[in-house]
């Protein structure tokens, strides 16, 4: 309830590319996703007579997680892409044992899928550069963690909020810190010392290097589209009371 109207919201779970596909459609009024939407997105919406508008609602990170038995405490950016694009698939390439890394990740409709190889691997590998063809592609978030509680070879990403959802589960899991991998013009990539920890305040202070931000897409301009719903609901999710609400849920405020 905000102010004098009651929103009432019917969320779907198809993932960010399969919501933005329904607003191109005009489907949904609003489309939620973990990633920016594409230029070929903006431009299929375009074509439709939508004009996609995009909406910063909280921060986010991704968190490298693996089994607790695994002997590798930390990676840098720059392991963590060559582990997800097939180009290191041993765990002693990364101080671990001598055992074949079981790598899993969500699928395609998942904006963290897409979020990982853009910001991660292609970011650091190169344009050109993919996930592994021999990736374990899972539905969602908490079953690829359950994958991981259950294998001792296994390595997934997952939002802060899916983390702190497993509540006490979470010792079933290692989070690893992660150093910064930056490339330069010429692809010559470089590692920072300083492995940290996937944790609020480095969030936060944008410290750790895998964050991002999860947005909402709306038709056009949503102050001015004429629903009045729909305005009251996201003015509702930028408030303060919403943005608590926010890190309620395990995710982090907009600044």
């Amino acid at each position: 309830q905000y102010g004098h109207v009651v929103i009432k919201v019917r969320p779907g779970e198809k993932g960010s590319g399969a919501g933005i596909t329904a607003l191109i459609k005009e489907e949904v009024a609003l489309a939620a996703a973990s990633r920016k939407i594409t230029a070929d997105e903006i431009n299929q919406a375009q074509a439709n007579g939508v004009t996609p508008v995009e909406i910063p609602i909280l921060k986010d990170a991704l968190l490298i997680v693996v089994h607790p038995d695994n002997k590798v405490e930390k990676l840098t950016e720059q392991q963590v892409a060559k582990i997800f694009a097939g180009q290191l698939t041993n765990w002693k390439e990364v101080g671990g044992a001598d055992a074949r890394i079981t790598v899993y990740a969500r699928n395609e409709e998942s904006g963290t899928y897409a979020y990982m190889q853009e910001d991660v691997i292609q970011k650091l590998l190169g344009k050109g550069a993919a996930y592994s063809s021999d990736i374990n592609k899972q539905q969602s978030a908490p079953a690829g963690l359950t994958a991981v509680a259950r294998d001792k070879t296994g390595i997934f990403y997952a939002g802060l909020g899916n983390i702190q959802d497993l509540g006490s589960n979470a010792s079933k899991l290692k989070v690893l810190p992660i150093a910064r991998s930056t490339r330069d013009s010429a692809g010559v990539v470089t590692d920072d010392t300083r492995f940290v920890p996937g944790d609020e305040a480095n969030i936060r202070d944008n410290s750790y290097p895998i964050s991002r931000f999860l947005y909402y897409y709306s038709a056009g301009d949503y102050h001015t589209s004429g629903n009045h719903v729909l305005t009251a609901y996201i003015d509702y999710v930028l408030s303060d009371e919403g943005q608590k609400l926010g890190e309620q849920l395990g995710f982090l405020p907009v600044d």
